[in-house]
Order: structure tokens, then sequence, then C-alpha cells
């Protein structure tokens, strides 16, 4: 039988771990059914939810979108009764209550739907002071709004896809928003603009639209770092569709050296929307929950600061975490329980060292609490053997949990055991394509 040998050292920390395992959409959906899934994301620890595309009432969707939270540009941006937050406070207070931080996408989305705006439905400086206003509601509670400690924004996600007629009117457009807030919120996190990604990089058959994300990127990190039109990139957003952890690390690579091109060291780079490439085939795959642990913990030691997956919709065929097929109850895949554990990892703050994980078959990732209380994540990638662990920290025992894909979307099983005896070292087989949640105490 094949072995592996890995160590996990608690005592050597390496950093905090970073909120990796943020989501797109928040926990409300459908209010002629009421699905609120709060508790659901409160339990997953999830770090971060991203309002892009939001839908929650039937006949609204969109609701988050300028157009629709400021529907008539002919009104006064400064008074509350120009603006519809009827759907926003309830959603937005929804994500709040879930502990996630908000990364608030200010912008259009679904643009071929016939109640969409293909473009800004008011000029830019009068569009960034209803920007303003928004952001103004859920920090200071203008206008009655809840104070929701909304930190981050994202300007106009999708502008090298749709949006403007030429790429020099976003960059414009863009300057004149994030400086105007910038003014108004220093310390406000100001990003954009969810660009549409890498792929033309490493993949031949790439489309021309794919090859255009490049040069409009380039356009854009040149507008913004030019003395004359300088410009504040706190977050750099981009979607990734990857086909496995290792093309994730290769498109953070190339996010990064962008951003090192221009000089812009201290913006961070976030992952809008992860999704596997070829997302039928793989989220429909028994492997799926492993596939996420491994892009998870794969991204832990890439340039990558933040993460988000997409998505979480309950009536989505694709959603390879949940469902809600019955449209009363949740029923969990085994991939929830990735989330669930990446997520306490990061609850307990610290990362650990571990030995080299093997690539494409094993993927590890340590954490400590400040309490002490130890956790590693493994995923086994083609590797189906013997694992043996050497744990040095003290411990003196230690709990397991499998969550092991099977059938259509992963949907797949748990396992547990408990309070099992740890005299520094312990020895389990694994198969293909499986994840373990070990936690250590002393």
């Amino acid at each position: 039988m094949l072995e592996k040998f890995i160590t996990v050292d608690f005592s050597r920390r390496m950093g905090r771990i970073k909120p990796l395992s943020g989501v797109v959409l928040g926990p409300l959906f459908d209010t002629e059914r009421a699905i609120d899934l709060t508790e659901e994301y409160s339990a997953m620890h999830l770090p971060v939810v991203r309002t892009r595309g939001a839908e929650m009432p039937r006949g609204a969707l969109g609701f988050l979108d300028i157009c629709r939270i400021f529907p008539d540009p002919m009104l006064d941006e400064r008074l509350p009764e120009s603006y519809d937050f009827s759907y926003t406070d309830s959603y937005l207070s929804a994500i709040k209550a879930s502990r996630a931080s908000i990364l608030l996408s200010l912008g259009e989305s679904i643009p071929e739907h016939p109640l969409r705006y293909p473009a800004p439905h008011v000029g830019a400086e009068k569009w960034a002071r209803i920007a303003e206003k928004i952001i103004l509601r859920y920090t200071k509670g203008w206008a009655g709004g809840p104070k929701l400690g909304v930190k981050m924004i994202e300007i106009w996600p999708g502008a090298d896809r749709f949006g403007f007629a030429r790429a020099e009117d976003f960059y414009s457009f863009y300057r004149t928003v994030a400086c105007h807030l910038r003014s108004v919120f220093p310390t406000l996190k100001i990003g954009g603009y969810s660009s549409g990604g890498f792929a033309s990089l490493n993949h031949y058959n790439a489309t021309a639209r794919e090859r255009g994300y490049l040069s409009f990127l380039e356009g854009f990190l040149r507008y913004i770092t030019s003395p004359e039109t300088a410009a504040p990139l706190d977050l750099f957003t981009w979607e990734c569709h990857a086909e496995s952890a290792e093309e994730l690390a290769l498109h953070a690579n190339y996010a990064k050296n962008y951003l090192m091109q221009h000089g812009l060291r201290r913006t961070q780079s976030v992952v809008s929307s992860f999704r596997f490439a070829s997302s039928e085939g793989i989220k429909f795959s028994r492997e799926y929950p492993a596939l996420l642990a491994s892009v998870l913990i794969s991204a832990e030691e890439s340039s990558i600061d933040m993460m988000l997956y997409d998505n979480l919709h309950p009536y989505s065929p694709h959603n390879a975490v949940f469902t809600v097929d019955d449209c009363t109850s949740l029923h969990r895949y085994a991939a929830w329980g990735v989330l669930e554990a990446f997520g306490r990892l990061l609850s307990m703050g610290t990362e650990v060292y571990t030995t080299d994980n093997y690539r494409r078959e094993l993927y590890t990732l340590g954490a400590i609490s400040a309490s002490g209380e130890g956790a590693l994540l493994l995923a086994t990638g083609g590797y189906s053997g013997r694992i043996n662990l050497t744990v040095m920290g003290g411990f003196t025992s230690y709990s397991v949990k499998g969550m092991l894909g099977g059938g259509t979307r992963g949907r797949g099983y748990s396992t547990s055991e408990e309070s099992i005896p740890l005299d520094g070292s312990l020895s389990v087989k694994v198969g293909k394509h499986e994840v373990y949640l070990f936690l250590f105490r002393q």
C-alpha cells in the first residue's frame, strides 16, 4: 500500500488565514416563500458576502442595482425619498446577521434583462453622489438606514463586458466615482471592476472576448496609475473559472504580476467570482467536494487576498453546496461541510506549518485558535493509500470528520469519530477525492 508522510507543527505560526471562503449572494431568497438561510450562512463561518446580482423578491431581479435603488434619474439625489431601499435594508441586514462582512457591488446586473440599464443612467458625478448616499445609509445610518459597517465597495462589476461604449469611458467613470468616494470615506476600501480574468493566458482556444479582458485591464491600470488621472484601487476584483487548484494559483500569479508591474503593491487581489470551468461537468461529479477543498487550500498559499464562491442560490441546479428542492427544507451536500470546515479554520485565525503538500495528490492546511485548539483540513486528489501524520503540539486527543463525495453534484455523505486518543502521531487510510477535518485538543 502507498504511504505519504505529513508533519503538522502547531508551534510554528505562519500568519493569519485569509478570507477565502466567501460567497456571492446573501442569505435571503424569494420573498414569496420567505427562504432565509441566515443561520446556515452563520454556521459556515462565511467571512464575506458579495452582493453582486442579488435577487430576493420575484419580479425584482437585480434589486441592488443602482437603477433599482435610484429609479428616476431626474430626481434629487440629496433627498431620501428619491431612493428605494425597500429590499436592500433587509437583504444587507441579513448578511450582517450571519456575521459576514459585506462587499457591496455598485453597478448594474443582467444587462440583457428588459428592465436593466446597459450603462449608467445618470452622469458620473451624480452617480458618485448616489453611491455616496447608499454607503452613508449602511455606514452612518443616513435616512434611518441600518448601520451595517460596510467597509468594502466594488464599482461597476463586469465593466469589460457591458455598460460602456468604450473602455476609456469606464476608466474616466471609475476615476470620478472612486476619487469622490475616497474624499468622503477616507478609510473605505474601494475596488473594481470584476475583470473577466486571465483564461486567455493559458488557454490556446480563448475567445476574442476573453483576450479583450487583458487589453481592457492594461489600459485601466495605466489610466489609474498615471499622475494626471490617478485614482484609488484598494481592491482589484477579478473572476476565475478554473479547472483545478493549480490553474487558480496560476491565475493568481497573473493578477499579482499585473498589479506589481503598475506599482500597485498594496492593492489586494480579490477573486470576486470563483467557479469551476466546465462547471456543469465538475459540479455534477462525485469529486466536487475534494476539488473545492483543494482550491481553498491552494488559494491560502497563493497571492490571493480574498475569494468568493459563486454562488449559493438555492434554486440553481448548479449549486453543489446545498439545495432547496422541495422549496421548504434545505438539503446539504458534502461541499457544505467543506465550506464549514474552512470557515472553522478561518475562525481559529492562525495558520500553522505543515510539510509541503503533494500537488494533485494531497492538500493540507493547519490552524490553531487563541485557546489552543488545533485543526487540520486535508483533501486528497489523485492519491489513495495511507497517510501518516506527525502532530506536534502536545495534543492528547482528536476527532475527525470525513466529507466524502458521491452521486450527482457531489451530494455524498459525512462520517465522524470523536475523542480518539493521540500520542503524537496517527495513521489513516484514504481514497481518492476525499476531505477530512481533524480537530486536536489538549
